[in-house]
């Protein structure tokens, strides 16, 4: 089963090195919580540096919210955003379902499947290498420029019409179009 989730910015996922320093970290924060229950002494203890750094370890090494709904993670994620695919097992997923939640998308309130990995479940399964970061501005540059790459060069070889997109399909078609019609090689009329 396929799972998804969308990040405005990239994602960093848990390796050996970022859960040693979340540990140390954590230790820290835990050290500099004694006696006190006010925030602002905590972070004054630590330093607002390495607790800045403790908040950002805890988002990495805490709960990750997987949904089934890939149309709703990369609306979350946005043009510029990253996708996270994760590529388990059906019994895998249900051992990590939490049940729907309602979510709106495009003004349409919808149910949505939740599936939760803590950070180090999704640095086990990304090192069994069933995870990829999606970049989607890469993602859909790369589809623009295919489609534009075309109408750029139209002399590159065309190995069939299956894999081309509609605007390549749409270039394509004008290209044959002008090729048949006996223009040619043949300059243009003053």
């Amino acid at each position: 089963m396929k799972l998804y989730r969308g990040y405005k910015e990239k994602p960093e996922i848990l390796d050996e090195k970022l859960e040693n320093e979340w540990n140390e970290l954590n230790t820290a924060k835990q050290a500099a919580s004694e006696g006190t229950k006010n925030p602002i002494d905590v972070i004054n203890r630590m330093g607002s540096e390495r607790f800045g750094r403790w908040a950002k370890l805890a988002k990495i090494a805490g709960s990750q919210f997987f949904t089934d709904d890939e149309e709703m993670a990369r609306g979350f994620a946005g043009e510029k955003g990253f996708l996270i695919v994760v590529d388990i097992s059906d019994e895998i997923a249900g051992e990590h379902y939490s049940g729907d939640q309602i979510m709106a998308r495009e003004g349409k309130p919808r149910p949505i499947s939740n599936f939760v990995f803590s950070g180090k479940e999704l640095a086990r399964i990304s090192k069994d290498g069933n995870a990829n970061i999606i970049d989607l501005e890469i993602e859909r540059r790369s589809k623009e420029g295919r489609a534009d790459s075309l109408e750029v060069n139209p002399f590159r070889t065309i190995r069939g019409n299956d894999d081309l997109s509609e605007k390549d399909r749409s270039a394509l078609e004008d290209i044959r179009r002008t090729i048949s019609d006996g223009h040619e090689g043949k300059p243009p009329k003053a």
